[in-house]
């Protein structure tokens, strides 16, 4: 009976997390979206919310970057 318990405290702790995680991914990607041009990096085929945030938090400001194909490879996706 003990361990029952132990193991819904777990779940519900594991769902609350879950719950809180995806909170904060979508207030991370509205931030995001407040960035200049990041409506440009999304138009690069592959890169969707999750891994834009990862790109803009490596790149720092876009504005360093001449091209397009320089934001693909630091992205992984161009050569």
């Amino acid at each position: 009976m003990v361990l029952n318990q132990a193991v819904k405290w777990f779940v519900n702790k594991i769902l609350e997390l879950d719950g809180q995680l995806s909170d904060i991914e979508q207030q991370l990607n509205q931030k995001c979206m407040e960035i200049p041009y990041t409506e440009n990096i999304l138009a690069i085929s592959g890169i969707g919310d999750t891994t834009l945030s990862g790109i803009l938090a490596e790149m720092g400001h876009i504005s360093r970057f001449d091209d397009v194909k320089e934001i693909q490879k630091l992205s992984g996706l161009g050569w």
